[in-house]
């Protein structure tokens, strides 16, 4: 059985063994964790996307995040031979806007629609894999405006073990329901090895 506390506003939901064996199957991944309160850390593969890379800023982050999702997801549908059931929507950060500076052109961002494989994408659709490596991770159940508590736990944790962000983070966000407060988000953060 797992448990969920809250930080602030959010809650943070730990998985149990069974959630996060379905997930290591799911994404891939390669060794056993080692959890620190809330925070996860283990090794992952890279999750194959089509995606759309875009630049945008802190304040229109979560609108464009939103819209990409849209745009990838009816890209994705007319490519049946990569559909992969139950895909989820990924966002990934490069690099990541809660640990590095924003440049000149803002912060860039690949939205995208697990895949099984690559074909040949045309227009903004682009194949697109997640880092892979070591992660440090946490579980958002909530609302996606209360995602920034969770980041913050995870950098907080960081500080706390002496660990370094490698400069990418993704976010991969369950399947949607009108319920908010069943919203969950899977928070990644490479970690430099």
């Amino acid at each position: 059985m797992g448990f969920t506390f809250s930080l602030g506003t959010a809650q943070i939901k730990m998985k149990t063994a069974a959630d996060r064996n379905f997930r290591r199957c799911a994404f891939g991944y390669t060794a056993s964790m080692v959890r620190s309160d809330s925070t996860e850390v283990f090794r992952v593969g890279a999750i194959p996307l089509v995606a759309i890379r875009t630049w945008t800023n802190r304040v229109n982050l979560g609108s464009t995040v939103q819209q990409l999702c849209g745009k990838a997801w009816e890209g994705v549908k007319k490519h049946p031979e990569v559909q992969k059931p139950g895909a989820l929507m990924v966002a990934v950060y490069c690099p990541d806007p809660t640990t590095n500076p924003s440049t000149a052109k803002g912060l860039e961002v690949a939205v995208g629609v697990e895949v099984s494989g690559s074909f040949d994408t045309d227009g903004e659709l682009a194949y697109f894999e997640t880092p892979a490596g070591e992660v440090a991770h946490i579980t958002h159940l909530g609302p996606y405006s209360k995602l920034g508590a969770a980041h913050e736990a995870v950098q907080e944790w960081a500080k706390d073990k002496g660990r370094t962000f490698s400069g990418q983070s993704w976010e991969v966000y369950g399947h949607w329901t009108e319920d908010e407060a069943n919203l969950q988000t899977d928070i990644y953060y490479l970690l430099k090895e």
